[in-house]
């Protein structure tokens, strides 16, 4: 086999692992939102789905619009979000950190987080035996190409 090609099967077993480590640090940072926001969000309030609207763009997608109870912290009296199993009139409780009331989530889809963390973590971890397996497969290649040149 010509030199070039095992460069370029050099360079598979290099980008396979960079996508690795790059799934990896996704997880990471997936993780770590998860663990602020349910070690901050730790005051709540709650809030009445009133609309379910349709939104068309790039994508046609369907938005709650809650309205919230306020209080000394949360000053927001409505929110939009994402539509869940939650219906028109369902009522929803929004955990907050009092000290920056931005960061909230409804209900428990703060474990969407988790979720994505597990699945990049899973991927990370089929990626790094890609690699592995690339390598070694090249690896062998490369010792048959030696020994027919001999």
């Amino acid at each position: 086999m010509k030199k070039t090609s095992f460069k370029a099967k050099n360079m598979c077993v290099v980008m396979t692992f960079t996508v690795a480590v790059l799934i990896f640090f996704g997880g990471l940072w997936q993780i770590d939102i998860y663990k602020k926001l349910k070690n901050n969000c730790t005051c709540t309030t709650t809030g009445v789905i009133y609309n379910e609207a349709n939104y068309f763009g790039k994508k046609s997608h369907i938005q709650e619009h809650i309205a919230v109870e306020t209080d000394q912290y949360f000053k927001k009296g409505s929110i939009y979000a994402s539509n869940r199993a939650e219906k028109t009139g369902d009522e929803v409780i929004i955990h907050y950190d009092k000290n920056n009331p931005e960061n909230f989530y409804i209900n428990d889809r703060v474990n969407e987080y988790k979720v994505n963390a597990v699945f990049c973590f899973a991927s990370s971890i089929f990626m790094l035996m890609l690699t592995v397996f690339l390598a070694i497969v090249i690896r062998k290649q490369f010792k048959n190409s030696q020994r027919r040149k001999k």
